[in-house]
């Protein structure tokens, strides 16, 4: 089995059948080239010469079979299927479990990482904190005007569809009740108060029990309902 001779099926078969479609569109897609399926099927000879000795890792490794009864709630519950009955976390094993920092110059990119390899609602909430203390500062830095709205808006737009995506409504609720205190007060900059008109405008108001089940604020929200004033 040489290096040189093993390809990707997936990529050449996606061409095969793009080029297909382009000159016959109304007809079957023919098989995969054979160079592309020879290593697919192993010789029977070496399949029954190695089958003693995958009896003997499964028994050592404690191999055991996935119990397809047990669902999770949530997207993220869902897309990651059914879970080892062993409890043996490869993705665990297999990233890098360090404390993540979000910087500012790839924020949003990077928090999708940390989300993608989060393994518990409070890594979840960690990686919403960071990103909403970058947009705070992106508000805050805007200094020739609304310069920096724009990307802070996209910011708290991903901030707000993970936490629904995720049913984890607290984090992001935190952050939209302090913004709009510091908003408010001026911690901010003394002319950020039309960002939080920007912020209603997207909808990107508190998350509610209508979004998501397990939130603790209602559809009448007061930090939904009403406008930022001087006073408040």
């Amino acid at each position: 089995m040489p290096f040189d001779d093993t390809y990707n099926p997936t990529i050449h078969r996606i061409n095969q059948a793009v080029r297909e479609r382009a000159i016959y569109p109304d007809q079957a897609l023919s098989d995969p080239a054979p160079i592309l399926t020879q290593y697919q099927h192993p010789p029977q000879s070496l399949i029954a010469d190695t089958e003693g000795k995958l009896k003997k890792l499964i028994a050592l490794a404690d191999v055991k079979k996935v119990d397809e009864r047990k669902q999770g709630r949530g997207k993220r519950a869902r897309d990651a299927g059914p879970k080892p009955l062993s409890g043996l976390d490869l993705e665990d094993l297999l990233s890098d479990r360090k404390k993540q920092k979000i910087s500012e110059k790839n924020a949003i990119p990077e928090f999708k990482q940390m989300i993608d390899r989060s393994g518990g609602n409070d890594e979840i909430g960690d990686a919403i904190k960071q990103l909403g203390a970058i947009a705070r500062v992106v508000i805050g830095k805007s200094s020739l005007g609304d310069s920096g709205y724009d990307i802070a808006l996209r910011q708290i737009g991903e901030m707000r569809n993970t936490a629904v995506d995720l049913e984890v409504p607290e984090p992001y609720n935190d952050f939209a009740v302090e913004l709009k205190k510091k908003l408010a007060s001026g911690e901010l900059g003394t002319d950020r108060k039309d960002f939080w008109f920007k912020f209603k405008r997207n909808g990107f108001g508190l998350i509610t029990t209508d979004e998501v089940e397990c939130s603790a604020f209602g559809e009448a929200s007061f930090y939904n309902r009403q406008e930022l004033k001087v006073s408040e």
